[in-house]
């Protein structure tokens, strides 16, 4: 059963789902990118079937402790930058 708990960056796990807004996996998170230093969220590192690919924060629609949901469809998600 998945794990709707909402959590900030700084608790998801490496190897959740990330999904597309609708649902659709479209890969697993490698890394969140941060500066720690200044608290500020960069965005994601996902490992996909093409690679590694990034996530920008303003492209993250929620965090929880099962997964990751972008506001992305699945042919953005394709078209994401290494």
């Amino acid at each position: 059963m998945e794990n709707d708990d909402p959590v900030s960056y700084e608790g998801v796990s490496p190897g959740v789902p990330v999904q597309t807004r609708d649902g659709t996996q479209f890969g697993s998170l490698e890394h969140v990118l941060e500066v720690p230093e200044l608290d500020v969220f960069e965005g994601i590192v996902v490992s996909t079937q093409a690679g590694l690919r990034f996530v920008a924060a303003d492209q993250v629609a929620a965090i929880t402790v099962g997964s990751i949901r972008c506001d992305l469809d699945l042919a953005e998600a394709q078209r994401l930058e290494p």
